[in-house]
């Protein structure tokens, strides 16, 4: 008995303990000091055991802070003390989303809708994540559901915004970012979306705006938005050292978040990639084991350095009335991994005994949930410009596919990146140097893949279009096996949704000002 009332009174003391550190927590969370609530909950649970409402704090505490791995084994750790944890649920939700898994995280969102329908948050996350997959209806019909009051909100205004950009309707994404700004004067978000649609906007260069950029108690997220929606205002503007500058604030504070989420860029382990990538995928083994391929040749692959005119390139190929444009499609890296776990044997040599069955189903992986709006096009484009790592897994898989490089000045390119917000994933972006050494290695490693006796890489100048484009546009649908079509020189006209970030480009007539 007497060790009974001693665990009890133990028990109590530990409940009492947690919520004296809850409420500390959140007194620091009311001051924006996520670190601190972080260091204070953690210091804590060093010594005591924890509430899965303490973990669930401590998670948000670090996803505010943005340290995406920590917070992923707060919220777990609080799933596992109480698995119907809602605010557990939606957090681990959110932090997978951040650490670029959208698709995981738009199921975890449903999981916790269908556990609570009126979470405003989780609706409104949801709808990000879908977003970010390229399903802009779906994330719309999302936030549709959300009762009158719920979108009387400036972050559902900045998402209804982009959908409505994506959609190619202008004139109705600037009314919801307007909107936007009206409920939330300043709102850092908003002045980025707003850069966007329209950079000559005057509410972009307003004296308090620019001083907020150079306050030092301005949030790391605040600069980053700050930064890269000023330089686009004073880039349209043509005061071109102002914007160098507000850009380069923007990136390091990007560099900073980027450099706590994920890590910075390492140029060693990168090029060790490369190297393994040259050594897995040589000539010989490549030109032997393409004869166990897919027959199926309606991929058009467009590759190149991001901002390269991949973009670009799609728009004019999915104009042609014969080819679907599915976008940046994610799952040739889903083959890749399956590929390569039970390929790649000692001194990364290609197993060449594999049945032929094999190879089928990784490209099958590959052909998985293909937009049902493909169906019926004699092609279809895919034009995820990372793929340049994977060309000769194309070539294995989908030996009959067409494989279109899209070139453009490197200058010109690392520039055009470095003036561009990508998420953390891309954090090769945001310091020159860097940027400089990632281009080099996508030219050593293009010139592996332009080694082959082969000759199926269709090599497109991002300047050449520019300044000839019917010509170039001619020479690019023979390439690909297409007749003319006048739609494919009137591409701006091509209303199909984009989600990258030249979205807006795209949707004009050919400009040599980015040259």
């Amino acid at each position: 008995m007497a060790d009974r009332a001693g665990e009890q009174n133990s028990e109590g003391s530990d409940s009492a303990n947690n919520q004296e550190v809850l409420q500390r927590a959140k007194a620091a969370f009311g001051r924006k000091e996520f670190d601190s609530a972080a260091r204070d909950i953690q210091h804590f649970l060093s010594a005591n055991s924890g509430s899965s409402s303490l973990y669930t704090l401590l998670g948000t505490a670090l996803l505010k802070s943005n340290e995406l791995e920590a917070a992923t084994t707060a919220f777990e750790q609080a799933l596992v003390l109480d698995p119907s944890n809602i605010d557990a649920l939606t957090g681990r939700a959110v932090g997978l989303r951040a650490a670029g898994a959208p698709g995981a995280a738009a199921k975890l969102f449903e999981k916790v809708l269908n556990l609570q329908p009126e979470s405003v948050v989780c609706r409104i996350e949801l709808a990000k994540a879908l977003i970010e997959l390229d399903h802009a209806d779906d994330a719309k019909a999302v936030l549709d559901k959300l009762t009158t009051a719920a979108r009387e909100s400036s972050y559902v205004d900045i998402l209804y915004s982009e959908i409505f950009a994506i959609k190619g309707d202008h004139d109705i994404a600037c009314s919801f970012i307007y909107q936007a700004l009206e409920r939330s004067p300043g709102n850092s978000a908003a002045l980025l979306v707003l850069s966007k649609l329209a950079p000559q906007s005057e509410m972009l260069s307003l004296p308090e705006t620019k001083a907020r950029l150079t306050d030092p108690k301005c949030a790391l997220e605040e600069r980053r938005n700050l930064g890269f929606a000023i330089g686009r205002a004073e880039e349209a503007r043509e005061n071109y050292d102002a914007a160098f500058q507000a850009y380069k604030t923007g990136n390091d504070a990007q560099d900073m978040l980027s450099n706590v989420a994920v890590g910075a860029y390492s140029r060693e382990s990168h090029e060790r990639y490369v190297i393994n990538k040259i050594q897995v995928y040589r000539h010989d083994r490549v030109s032997a084991l393409s004869q166990f391929g897919s027959e199926d040749c309606r991929p058009i692959f467009i590759v190149g350095m991001p901002r390269s005119g991949t973009t670009l390139v799609e728009q004019i190929i999915s104009s042609h009335p014969e080819v679907f444009g599915a976008g940046e499609r994610r799952t040739l890296a889903t083959a890749c991994d399956y590929f390569e776990k039970a390929a790649v044997i000692e001194e990364n040599l290609l197993d060449s005994s594999l049945p032929p069955a094999f190879f089928r189903r990784a490209a099958n992986l590959y052909l998985a949930n293909l937009d049902i709006g493909a169906t019926g096009y004699t092609n279809f484009t895919d034009k995820n410009p990372h793929n340049f790592f994977l060309v000769g897994l194309i070539r294995i898989l989908f030996p009959r596919a067409r494989i279109i490089h899209c070139r453009r000045n490197g200058l010109d390119t690392c520039v055009s990146n470095y003036f561009q917000i990508f998420s953390f994933q891309h954090n090769y972006c945001n310091r020159l140097e860097d940027l400089s050494h990632y281009f080099g290695q996508y030219v050593g490693l293009f010139e592996h893949w332009m080694g082959y006796e082969k000759d199926d890489i269709i090599e497109v100048d991002y300047e050449d279009i520019i300044q000839q484009p019917e010509h170039c546009i001619r020479k690019l649908l023979e390439q690909c096996e297409l007749d003319w079509s006048d739609q494919c020189l009137a591409f701006h006209k091509n209303e199909r949704p984009i989600y990258t970030p030249s979205k807006l480009q795209v949707r004009k007539p050919l400009y040599h000002s980015s040259i």
